[in-house]
């Protein structure tokens, strides 16, 4: 597929307003909101057009938080929390980001996109119920809850 440079400049400023308005509902740093204008688009190449409301979706819901924790490498971790609304079990996900300030972008977007992608890969069929258990699918492993008390198995 060739594409004209009109084409992909298009592409990618269709996401800038989406990346902006994210930026400003989770207060990020000028730097994750440019690491964003490159990993959004590039989620939606990478995964398809055909899945880019479900890869926004994933992006609005998972919000990157800044630790105040400095050790010598930078790392970045996709953690959730299960949570129960009446009968209806869910999820908060979000993604932790240690060592930032010392942090080059390079790292950065490597740690974001790494994250990410297992936010994106641990959605759908996220939540399993059983007559006992809410099982929280984390990629390829399980994490058991007891229905009752949500404490962890």
């Amino acid at each position: 597929m060739n594409l004209s440079q009109d084409n992909i400049n298009n592409f990618l400023n269709k996401y800038i307003g989406f990346v902006n308005d994210l930026s400003n509902k989770y207060g990020y740093a000028d730097n994750i909101r440019h690491i964003l204008y490159i990993i959004v688009p590039a989620f939606v190449c990478h995964y398809g057009i055909n899945n880019e409301s479900f890869i926004l979706k994933c992006f609005n819901d998972v919000k990157i938080y800044i630790s105040g924790k400095s050790n010598s490498i930078v790392t970045a971790t996709f953690n959730r929390s299960l949570n129960k609304d009446n009968s209806n079990y869910f999820t908060d996900k979000f993604i932790v980001i240690n060592n930032y300030s010392s942090s080059s972008v390079p790292v950065l977007i490597d740690n974001i996109v790494h994250e990410f992608n297992h936010a994106i890969n641990s959605i759908n069929n996220e939540i399993l119920l059983d007559e006992k258990y809410v099982k929280v699918r984390t990629g390829l492993s399980t994490i058991i809850y007891d229905r009752s008390s949500l404490r962890f198995i």
